[in-house]
């Protein structure tokens, strides 16, 4: 049996329901979430909503970031993932292989550290990826700064 935390969740719908069941399914550590939206959703509350992200390509709610997902790639970003440090951040990266999504694995920032927030914001451009940590201080308090990967 696979531990809670390897588990694949789906959720149908992005709205404002779906997505606080999604970040509360996040934040308990269950980091395999994909939802499914229609292409034009009509959420009320968009702010607060992962659905934002079809509009968007990534949409940030408290921390989780949700991006949009089309070819075989596909990069979620977190702000609030704090293994480096509390809200340090990381991303993970996924690659479909025909049959299943395989996780690439976790990536934080070189000079992670508490606050910086690396993966708050993200954009994925066929093969570049560009990070943003929004809280990182190393330039000045809050600063923030962005890493762009080949």
């Amino acid at each position: 049996m696979k531990p809670l935390n390897n588990i694949t969740i789906a959720i149908k719908g992005a709205g404002e329901m779906a997505s606080a069941i999604a970040w509360r399914l996040y934040m308990a550590n269950l980091r395999h979430i994909f939802m499914m939206e229609v292409s034009h959703p009509l959420a009320v509350r968009r702010r607060v909503s992962f659905c934002e992200a079809i509009h968007e390509k990534s949409h940030t709610v408290e921390g989780v970031t949700a991006v949009a997902v089309s070819g075989n790639s596909i990069v979620l970003g977190s702000g609030a993932d704090s293994d480096q440090g509390s809200n340090a951040g990381a991303i993970n990266s996924y690659t479909w292989n025909g049959s299943n999504w395989v996780d690439n694995g976790k990536v934080y920032a070189d000079d992670a550290g508490a606050g910086a927030k690396f993966g708050g914001s993200i954009a994925l451009f066929g093969d570049q990826l560009l990070v943003g940590a929004p809280g990182d201080g190393e330039a000045a308090n809050n600063a923030g700064a962005a890493y762009l990967f080949r």
